[in-house]
């Protein structure tokens, strides 16, 4: 059932962000060609190219912009309306766990975040020059030095967990702003205000224990990749249990308390 979930989830959402993928590659491939090719013909008095060119770049600038907010926004409204909303009353007739809906629209969320976020990193490289592309080695030869092979596995897994966690907190904060009967939306954007000050407290909290492990590199560069990779798996942890924490309470009042009217 989780998978039919998945299948109507992706079908309802793909229609919001295809569109954005193929414009924002359209348009990073205009830009290409902008930058790039000579016989664009000029005007008199001023550069046809250069107006084309910053007309270009301009929708692609909103385009981008749009993608992130479509992003953000769309993984919102779906959890709100199809769980606490009209279509509410039907996903809850189902034969399906509570928990199964909450996974469903989270894992729908993380697949079009992830995917969002490497159209909008391809769309960068089609603009940027061949040869500064191969400069790109020097960069990550630097990261290297700071994260080591080791960084392959924290750094990507830091980013997923810190996004998961992100979708988590909003989560909780509408479940938790739906108990109450007037001004749902307010009350659950305080609710998220709540939530993220008390899990940045438990943060603090955890400072002094990720700071004594830097303190033990001792300005040695070669000596850093293990207390930083150390120090991300200790926030991924916590990171971890934080979102944890969310899923359980989002869960506990869809199952136990859910309030639709």
């Amino acid at each position: 059932m989780l998978g039919k979930l998945m299948k109507y989830e992706i079908k309802a959402t793909a229609r919001w962000f295809l569109p954005m993928y193929a414009a924002i590659l359209l348009f990073a491939g205009i830009n290409k060609l902008q930058f790039t090719d000579p016989m664009i013909m000029d005007g008199p008095g001023f550069s046809f190219r250069e107006i084309m060119s910053g007309l270009s770049i301009f929708i692609y600038g909103i385009l981008f912009i749009g993608l992130m907010v479509i992003t953000f926004v769309v993984c919102i409204i779906r959890f709100y309306k199809s769980l606490l909303g009209d279509e509410g009353y039907l996903m809850f007739t189902l034969p399906v766990e509570t928990w199964k809906h909450i996974f469903n629209k989270l894992l729908i969320a993380m697949m079009w975040s992830v995917a969002s976020g490497l159209f909008a990193i391809l769309s960068i490289l089609i603009m940027i020059p061949w040869s500064e592309l191969a400069k790109m080695g020097e960069f990550f030869a630097e990261l290297r030095l700071v994260f080591g092979i080791g960084g392959a596995f924290t750094v990507p897994l830091l980013t997923l967990v810190t996004l998961v966690f992100g979708v988590l907190q909003i989560y909780a904060a509408i479940a938790l702003g739906h108990l109450s009967n007037k001004h749902k939306l307010l009350v659950s954007f305080a609710c998220y205000i709540g939530i993220n000050t008390v899990c940045q407290f438990f943060m603090m909290l955890a400072m002094p224990g990720f700071m004594n492990i830097m303190y033990t590199v001792n300005g040695e560069v070669e000596n850093i990749t293990g207390p930083v990779n150390q120090t991300m798996l200790m926030v991924i942890a916590l990171t971890t249990i934080m979102a944890a924490g969310c899923y359980v309470l989002t869960n506990s009042i869809l199952k136990k308390k859910l309030n639709l009217e």
